[in-house]
């Protein structure tokens, strides 16, 4: 059973991975660009279908021509918002296949200067899943983690621009939306 990391080793080991990013730093600032530009326009559709509930299907102005024009802005960011966001992910995935392919390298390195006596100890299969299921890990958490931190960072701001109450309560309902992360992963195991 693996031991829980406290928040010490925790950091320790954030910033042993993060120290892998490095050499990706340009296609990381793409990727996040690219984050923030596909968040932007995923938080434009409710507020386009707020505009229709309070401008024109709550007054009962059904006019034709500025229905169409806001429904082809619809439209326009919800293609958009699709478009960048592929290819959002797919630098995402860019990054962590370089540092899974760079962290597997490491971890090889490291288990050919290891005794016989640790694969004597040690079964076979245990060390093969631990270095796949951790890195794969790894992996998950490098393409989701930060698209999921941005959209609900984005939700609080898209919430205080609409009305501060309401913005003010949802963000008080997550004080601090990395904390979500941080508790969610706190018992990964050190490598």
């Amino acid at each position: 059973m693996e031991k829980s990391l406290t928040p010490k080793e925790q950091r320790q080991v954030l910033w042993r991975l993060l120290s892998y990013m490095k050499t990706e730093r340009k296609t990381a600032i793409v990727a996040f660009f690219l984050l923030i530009t596909a968040t932007t326009f995923e938080l434009a559709g409710p507020y386009l279908v707020k505009i229709f509930i309070d401008d024109y299907l709550v007054p009962r102005r059904l006019a034709v021509r500025p229905l169409v024009l806001l429904a082809v802005i619809y439209f326009g960011t919800v293609v958009i918002k699709t478009i960048v966001t592929y290819f959002q992910l797919v630098k995402f995935q860019e990054i962590a296949l370089r540092v899974i392919q760079t962290l597997r390298m490491d971890v090889f390195t490291k288990m050919h200067a290891l005794g016989m006596r640790y694969f004597d100890q040690t079964p076979g299969g245990s060390i093969v899943s631990r270095v796949t299921n951790d890195t794969e890990a790894i992996n998950r958490d490098v393409c989701g983690s930060a698209s999921e931190l941005c959209a609900k960072w984005g939700i609080c701001v898209r919430d205080f621009c609409g009305d501060v109450f309401i913005g003010r309560e949802a963000c008080a309902l997550l004080p601090f939306p990395a904390s979500g992360y941080l508790v969610a992963h706190q018992n990964v195991p050190s490598l």
